[in-house]
């Protein structure tokens, strides 16, 4: 596919922005899809990288892979084109940096707390990406993307499943594996022995790479450092060295959880990435105020210089070295990029570190040859534990002993597509997030590498000092008189102007929580409050939380309204399926439906204020596509990250009703479900439509549909699908809807009816209550249709089924 320009307009709805970052492997672009109003990345592949033997495979399989994932932690899939002309994926647009580029220039501000919550999401989308039967295969901080959202939390994203292992027994149907005989493939400093070994991989295997993220993070340097067969032998043979060596002031239990994870035997790891995520949020709580920038200052100076000169020994190049380049103020082999330039402008990602097969038998080999020589590790010697830190507090470590002598780094070679590097064959990879790109030092992106320097130790000065004074005899000083002061008058002292108060950011905060809240009056509105505060209740601050309960409350008890007026409508449809019909003549009393559906935050609030623990868990259990969780620190429910203004779905017909009944109660109005009459008179107006919006048929820009993988869309999304009448929006598309009917399909009559509410019991066979309009699981153009009529069992939770409320005037 040719190279793209900005302005172009590929398909005839992505308009091309810029480009986000090249290499020799292909492109990413940042576009705008016209028809959406939303902004994509689109990968697209170098013509010569097509030559590539299994390049092609790869390209697709990535795509197919991930287009089934659909999770707030793990990068999308919207679209892949393969044609004779065109061959490109669309997927998410993720603006921020990726790990590694975090640790390495962190926010001032950042905690440990923001640290865990990274992690922790980063667990989420593994355990995702695992229920599916994925493993990932190259877990590392490269391939973690942070961000931010509107309301300023973290947003975290997993990229490049460009070399995934998908399960036999996976739900991932008709994805091509990737395997290459003899070989193992990932990232040296990242993978797992079993990995290296190219024995049987499982979760359990991303676990292990995880393990070595989480002792990055806080040590900012991997287990094992060395060349690319170095690493890989001392993962398999190597006891690896323990955060705590490095860095004392990280609590004991998180230290003992990622030596866990860096268990030798997978049965001796976490078993569960999502028990992972909540197990090191709860080992790191004892110092989640504490920022980073503290945490790191207990890294020994003899071991932060060993890291940078460890890095550098593999990255900077002398000027005279053969095949070398010139790059701003640095001189680089040909086809390398200098630190600065491992991230690429906002939206791409990280750029991939050496992604690679590895001879398994090799490094099998030479980790024996080592064991048997008595070889050493390739770690440089940790700094001694300091006497008076208790377990699991925070406390400076004592100094390092200085490192072993530094090695020459090896010499620069031009580079090609496949390189031999001390017999590691180095593949491209055109990952999610960026593409490989080949070089021969740098094996690691970032990561310290064997050999470390050697420390020069610094003098004593207290010791030559008084060694000194021995040596030279002191003169005796002569008697000098003392001069008797004079009076002086005292100076006046000049009034000293009272502090300027530093103002307190909690203050600060609440006052603007409240100042939204106050100003609120719309669902948007009181969910910008609502965030404004929750970004710090989840911290332990009772104010925020008190605040949050009190907006969250606010909002449910006052729900978007849209007044239908009392009239007759034609109800059912001629020529539909046999229960929508035959068309009749229903006469309804004025009422009011909710604008939108009933939202994750809604209902969450309901979840926590209006129903015991017990009865809460008794009817909704949080399951995958669900846009509600239970946050393990609070025990709460909340919405997913992002996921406030989504509708409430995996909801069974007795927690709506149980919610309409809560909310009664709450606002002293009569809320309830809406009963099937009311719901297509709502979605048909006075007009009779055949759809919501009018006659015309269901497109991306009326209805959220045939998108099964990508789930619901915020109720407020999505204008050109709301009624004439009214302004309802989403009813058809997003999520169906709980009406308060038994089904009976013999339900339509001819004669005038008032005020229909179905049968006053469930008719004969299976029990099931009505379920009314289209929902982004609909592929038809019948499924949309303001008549369209489904049915389920009241206690059967669907993740494409949700509600919303009629009050009754």
């Amino acid at each position: 596919m040719k190279e793209l320009s900005p302005g172009e307009i590929l398909l005839g709805k992505y308009e091309i922005k810029r480009v986000l970052g090249a290499g020799g492997m292909g492109a990413v672009y940042h576009a705008r899809q016209m028809d959406l109003g939303r902004d994509v990345a689109i990968k697209v592949p170098h013509p010569d990288a097509l030559k590539i033997p299994g390049f092609l495979e790869r390209f697709t399989r990535e795509a197919k892979t991930v287009a089934k994932l659909v999770h707030d932690n793990v990068v999308q899939v919207y679209e892949y084109q393969h044609t004779d002309t065109d061959l490109f994926i669309v997927m998410e647009f993720v603006e921020g940096r990726d790990l590694q580029q975090f640790v390495k220039n962190p926010p001032s501000e950042l905690t440990v707390q923001d640290m865990a919550d990274i992690l922790r999401m980063s667990c989420e989308g593994l355990a995702y990406a695992h229920e599916f039967g994925i493993v990932h295969r190259d877990i590392k901080p490269q391939n973690i993307m942070i961000g931010k959202t509107a309301r300023g939390r973290w947003r975290v994203k997993i990229m490049d499943f460009g070399i995934a292992h998908v399960d036999e027994n996976s739900q991932m149907t008709g994805v091509q594996q990737l395997t290459i005989t003899g070989q193992a493939i990932g990232t040296p400093s990242y993978m797992a022995p079993e990995q290296v070994r190219g024995a049987d991989i499982s979760p359990l295997t991303d676990i292990y790479s995880f393990g070595c993220v989480m002792f990055y993070v806080f040590s900012r340097r991997t287990p094992f450092i060395g060349t690319g067969y170095t690493i890989a032998a001392a993962h398999l043979s190597e006891p690896p060295p323990t955060v705590r060596q490095f860095l004392q002031n990280v609590p004991h239990e998180y230290d003992a959880l990622v030596s866990q994870c860096l268990a030798k035997e997978p049965s001796g790891r976490p078993q569960d990435a999502h028990e992972l995520g909540q197990e090191l949020a709860r080992a790191l709580a004892p110092i989640a105020s504490v920022k980073m920038s503290e945490i790191w200052k207990g890294l020994s100076r003899p071991q932060e210089a060993a890291n940078s000169q460890a890095v550098s020994a593999l990255t900077e190049v002398s000027p005279s070295t053969p095949g070398s380049k010139t790059a701003g103020t640095e001189n680089l082999p040909v086809g390398k990029i200098s630190d600065d330039q491992l991230i690429p402008p906002a939206g791409v990602g990280a750029v991939s570190d050496a992604t690679m097969p590895v001879d398994a038998g090799k490094v099998i080999a030479q980790a024996r040859q080592g064991q048997a020589t008595g070889s050493a590790p390739t770690q440089p010697a940790p700094a001694p534990p300091s006497a008076t830190a208790p377990a699991g507090q925070y406390a400076q470590p004592a100094p390092a002993p200085a490192a072993p002598a530094a090695q020459e780094p090896p010499k620069s070679s031009s580079m090609g597509l496949v390189l031999i590097i001390g017999g590691i064959l180095l593949v491209g990879v055109l990952g999610v997030g960026g593409f490989v790109y080949f070089g021969k030092e740098k094996l690691k992106n970032g990561d310290p590498a064997d050999p470390t320097p050697t420390a020069t130790p610094e003098p004593t000065p207290l010791v030559e000092a008084h060694a000194t004074a021995a040596a030279t005899p002191r003169p005796t000083p002569e008697a000098t008189p003392v001069p008797t002061p004079r009076a002086t008058a005292a100076p006046t002292p000049e009034p000293t102007p009272p502090p300027t108060p530093t103002p307190d950011p909690k203050i600060a905060a609440l006052t603007e929580a409240r100042r939204l809240f106050g100003a609120a009056g719309t669902l948007p509105e009181f969910v910008k409050a609502w965030q404004a505060a929750s970004d710090r209740r989840f911290a332990g601050e009772s104010e925020f939380s008190i605040l949050a309960d009190e907006i969250a409350l606010a909002m449910a008890r006052t729900p978007e309204l849209a007044a239908i007026p009392q009239g007759v409508f034609s109800m059912g449809r001629a020529g539909g399926p046999p229960d929508e019909g035959p068309v009749g003549s229903v006469n309804l009393d004025a009422y009011l439906i909710g604008r939108y559906e009933v939202t994750a935050l809604e209902f969450a609030t309901f979840l926590n204020n209006g129903v015991s623990k017990e009865e809460a868990a008794g009817f909704f259990k949080p399951k995958l596509n669900q846009n509600i969780y239970i946050d393990a620190r609070t025990g709460r429910y909340v919405p997913a990250e992002g996921r406030e203004m989504h509708p409430a779905n995996g909801i069974t017909w007795e927690a709506a009703d149980r919610y309409t009944s809560w909310l009664s109660q709450l606002s002293g109005k009569r809320f309830r479900l809406p009963t099937e009459a009311e719901w297509e008179r709502a979605a048909r107006g006075s007009q009779n439509l055949l759809y919501p919006w009018g006659d015309s048929p269901p497109d991306s820009i009326k209805a959220r549909y045939n998108n099964a993988s990508a789930g619901t869309i915020p109720v407020t999304e999505l204008p050109g699908g709301k009624t004439p009448a009214g302004a309802i929006h989403n009813m058809s598309g997003n999520v169906s809807e709980w009406c308060l009917d038994w089904y009976d399909d013999k339900t339509y009559s001819t004669d005038v009816r008032n005020n229909p509410k179905g049968p006053k019991s469930a008719p004969g066979g299976i029990p099931r209550r009505v379920v009314r309009g289209g929902s982004f699981e609909s592929v038809k153009d019948d499924e949309l249709t303001a008549t369209r009529r489904d049915r389920e069992v009241p206690e059967k939770a669907r993740a494409d089924i949700g509600f919303r409320v009629v009050r009754e005037n």
